[in-house]
C-alpha cells in the first residue's frame, strides 16, 4: 500500500508540475459538397447620376468590402474580437481595458475571422483566450521599460472558399471540400456541424445577393435672376424653410448678401440646400448646392434616377425666379 501511495503522489506530482501534456494535432476534415454560390455584377458602365465609370476594376475594392459585410451579417458568430483584455489589479479588480505595467492580462480572441486572399475568402472561426506575462527590460531612475511576452491557446476551424470569374459580370463562391481543425486546450467555438452549417448558410445567402454601392452626389449651379439678394433669399424662407441643424436655426446673415441653409427634399431625403445670393446687374445671381445620398446595386439600378435630379434642380430654379 505504500508503494500505491508513493506511485499516486508521484503522477500527481508531475501533473501539477505540467510534464504531463496533452498533445493537439491538426486534423484536414472532408466536407460533404454542397452547391456554389454565384453573385451577378450587372452594374451600369458609368454612373447614372454623377457620369464616373463604374468599371470592376475601378470598385473592385468597394466590392470585396460588401460581400466581406455580407459574409458578417449572414453568419451566426460575431466578427472577432482581438486582444480584448480582462486584467486583474493589485487590489483584486477586474476590468475590461488596456493591460498595464502593474497587472497581470489575460485576453479573448474569438468569433469568425474574415480574410480576403488571392484565391478568395478564408473563413477562421476561432476561440482563444492568452496571458500577457510582463517582463522587465531596463529601469531607469522610477520609470522602467516593460515588454510583453505573449503567450496564447486558440483553437481554429478554417474554411477556404475559393472564387472564381467565369467572365467579368459573374463571381462563383465554391463550397470547400475540406475545413483545417487546429484544436487546443481550448474548446472549439461550436462543433465542426455546426460551422459547417455557417459555411453553407453564408453560401447559400450569398447566392443570387444584391451588392449596394453607396454614393453621394452635389448638386450644383449658378442661377441669374430679375430680382434682388434679398427677395431671392425670402423665397427660399417662405418656401422651403430654415434647415435646423440640432437646434442651431441659421438666420440671416444681411439684407443684401444672404448665405444660409434652407430644408430641402430630394427623393425623400431631407437635405440642407445652401444658397448664396448676390446682386449682379439689375438682379442677383444665386449659387447653390445640395449634397444628396444614393446606392447603386447589381442588379443596375440606382436609389435616385436622373430624372429625380433634373426635377431637383428646376425646383431650384424656380424658387429662385418665383
Amino acid at each position: 500500500s505504500g508503494v500505491k501511495v508513493a506511485i499516486v503522489a508521484l503522477i500527481a506530482l508531475f501533473s501539477f508540475s505540467g510534464c504531463v501534456s496533452k498533445s493537439y494535432e491538426s486534423q484536414v476534415i472532408s466536407l460533404d459538397q454542397h452547391p456554389s454560390a454565384t453573385l451577378k455584377l450587372n452594374f451600369p458602365q458609368n454612373d447614372p447620376i454623377s457620369g464616373k465609370s463604374l468599371n470592376l476594376n475601378a470598385i473592385s475594392n468597394e466590392v470585396n468590402y460588401a460581400i466581406n459585410s455580407a459574409i458578417r451579417q449572414f453568419s451566426f458568430f460575431p466578427p472577432i474580437e482581438k486582444n480584448t483584455y480582462r486584467y486583474y489589479t493589485l487590489w483584486g479588480k477586474v476590468q475590461l481595458a488596456e493591460c498595464d505595467a502593474y497587472s497581470t492580462c489575460d485576453y479573448f480572441h474569438r468569433g469568425l475571422d474574415i480574410i480576403k486572399n488571392n484565391h478568395g475568402y478564408t473563413l477562421k472561426y476561432v476561440n482563444g483566450t492568452g496571458l500577457d506575462r510582463k517582463k522587465t527590460v531596463y529601469c531607469k531612475s522610477s520609470s522602467c521599460k516593460v515588454e510583453y511576452e505573449p503567450w496564447k491557446r486558440e483553437t481554429r476551424v478554417t474554411f477556404e472558399i475559393n472564387v472564381t470569374k467565369p467572365n467579368n459580370n459573374t463571381i462563383v463562391f465554391a463550397y470547400p471540400r475540406t475545413c483545417l481543425y487546429e484544436p487546443s486546450s481550448e474548446e472549439s467555438l461550436a462543433d465542426i456541424e455546426r460551422l459547417k452549417a455557417d459555411v453553407q448558410f453564408i453560401l447559400d445567402k450569398l447566392n443570387g445577393h444584391v451588392i449596394k454601392l453607396k454614393r453621394n452626389y452635389e448638386l450644383q449651379g449658378e442661377i441669374s435672376s430679375q430680382y434682388s439678394a434679398t427677395a431671392v433669399y425670402a423665397n427660399f424662407k417662405r418656401l422651403l424653410g430654415d434647415y435646423f441643424r440640432g437646434l442651431i436655426n441659421t438666420e440671416k446673415l444681411s439684407d443684401v448678401n444672404d448665405s444660409n441653409m434652407f430644408a430641402f427634399e430630394i427623393a425623400g431625403q431631407r437635405r440642407p440646400l445652401n444658397i448664396s445670393a448676390y446682386p449682379y446687374r439689375n438682379g442677383s445671381k444665386t449659387k447653390y448646392s445640395v449634397i444628396f445620398e444614393y446606392t447603386i446595386d447589381s442588379t443596375g439600378k440606382t436609389s435616385v434616377t436622373p430624372e429625380q435630379v433634373k426635377q431637383a434642380r428646376e425646383r431650384i430654379a424656380k424658387i429662385i425666379n418665383d
